[in-house]
């Protein structure tokens, strides 16, 4: 389950071993989101960011990505 507001772990697939945190952009109905990957849970080393456009494009983007996450 992809979780919004929330750091975890990439265990497996596309940059494994990086944190992630995705962010709601806005609250209008569908919001979009940022997709924030890092090396470090603080977001400050090797860190980037993705935008998509929805809920479904975010699913898409995490399931291309192979990800698996420990969500804290």
């Amino acid at each position: 389950m992809i979780r919004i507001g929330v750091t975890g772990r990439i265990v497996s697939g596309d940059r494994a071993g990086a944190y992630v945190r995705i962010e709601a952009l806005r609250p209008e109905d569908p919001p979009s989101y940022l997709v924030h990957v890092a090396a470090d849970r603080h977001f400050s080393v090797e860190g980037g960011d993705e935008w998509v456009e929805d809920l479904p494009s975010l699913r898409q983007y995490v399931a291309e990505s192979g990800w698996a996450i420990a969500w804290e």
